[in-house]
């Protein structure tokens, strides 16, 4: 419950590229000189965390990509859920303000754990879905979620996996308040049961407590199969969890409504075509340094062939292969007599291709062939002779 910074200067405000998550935990100033903790500052301090929304865009675009690559080379599905009202995760969790809050550990942003996942989908499946006889039940519970205790014969481990939920976007938070009327009953009622102060009744007067909310918030989930025989069951696995969220809420406070969503499935698409673009330029990325790789082992072992293979690779500015090459030739970068000669017939035979066609080692007087155009193709010709005189005898 002490803060990390005891005797130290902290900033008084969050900054702006902090996690929000680690600040909320570990930074809290509300603490008097006696470390204790004021009603007032709990409010003050939640407010100032749910100023604005909490994550970095950019990170949970490239957390979501990469979530769905994996969901996708495993066999997987995901589905994107929409918050329909408030939702709050991992208030039980030990807090200064007495409520927690789940943050996940690198995003900074709160998140279900797939734990949280795993055990709303088994809820379901084990209590709500009306479609199972008990035989049905008793085998779901035990393929796809594995054995509890070690008085199973055969103990093991279930046959799906359960990804934590991450927002997609960053989430919106806020601030909200529960009242609790008989908060001593339920702490020393067994104990003092008659005692006017702990037993229920209407003289009592509740103390707010504030607690920190997610206002709006889309969370990916994903299930996976942890083997190949199981791929068949994410279907109507993801279906069970998508009932569950709908029906039942997750995180804390379900039960005035809290933690409902509702899938989709149109943001999803558009989730998943940006992924394939990115996965595209990903694998144009690594061909490109594969490439770029083999052409530095090609000039290590052969400069000119090394030269060759660079000269034919794209560039912004669209210059012909054959002239990186003569320009590269005129600067004097190939001083060895044979690597010149080398270099030289492959531009000649560049420029004889049918794709340039600008091998003119004559110029007629023709008004046609006086354009510059022509007159420069003549005078490329001519430099690449030059360089080709002398080569028949090496």
């Amino acid at each position: 419950m002490l803060p990390l910074y005891c005797n130290h200067e902290v900033p008084q405000q969050h900054p702006s590229t902090a996690h929000r998550g680690l600040w909320y935990d570990r930074f809290y100033n509300g603490f008097t000189s006696g470390w204790e903790v004021e009603d007032n500052s709990k409010g003050e301090w939640i407010r100032k965390i749910a100023i604005d929304s909490c994550g970095d865009k950019a990170n949970l675009d490239d957390y979501a990509i990469r979530r769905l690559e994996l969901i996708k080379a495993l066999g997987g599905t995901a589905m994107l859920f929409n918050t329909t009202w408030h939702f709050a995760t991992g208030l039980g969790l030990s807090h200064p303000v007495e409520n927690g809050f789940a943050w996940h550990p690198t995003l900074g942003v709160p998140y279900l754990s797939g734990a949280a996942i795993k055990g709303l989908t088994r809820a379901f499946v084990e209590i709500w879905d009306d479609t199972l006889d008990d035989a049905a039940r008793k085998v779901r519970l035990k393929t796809w979620f594995g054995t509890e205790t070690k008085d199973e014969v055969a103990e093991r481990a279930g046959d799906l996996i359960f990804f934590d939920a991450i927002p997609v976007f960053p989430p919106t938070l806020g601030a909200d308040i529960m009242t609790p009327h008989l908060g001593k009953w339920y702490e020393q009622g067994t104990e003092h049961p008659l005692d006017p102060k702990v037993m229920p009744g209407d003289w009592h007067d509740p103390i707010p407590v504030p607690f920190l909310i997610v206002k709006k918030a889309q969370l990916l989930c994903a299930i996976a199969p942890r083997t190949a025989t199981a791929k068949p069951q994410v279907q109507a696995a993801m279906a069970c969890l998508e009932k569950a969220l709908d029906w039942l809420g997750a995180g804390s406070k379900t039960a005035i409504g809290y933690g409902h969503m509702e899938a989709n499935p149109k943001e999803f698409a558009s989730l998943q075509n940006q992924q394939e673009i990115t996965q595209a330029q990903r694998i144009k990325d690594l061909q490109k340094q594969a490439e770029v790789d083999a052409i530095k082992e090609t000039i290590a072992q052969d400069p000119v062939a090394g030269a060759i293979l660079e000269a034919q690779q794209p560039t912004a500015d669209g210059v012909r292969p054959y002239l990186k090459l003569l320009n590269r030739l005129k600067a004097g970068e190939f001083s060895d007599p044979k690597q010149r000669c080398r270099v030289a017939r492959q531009i000649q035979e560049w420029m004889e291709g049918k794709e340039d066609k600008c091998w003119k080692p004559e110029l007629t007087n023709s008004k046609k062939d006086k354009k510059h155009k022509e007159i420069q193709k003549h005078e490329r010709t001519m430099e690449v002779l030059n360089f080709l005189k002398g080569c028949s005898e090496l």
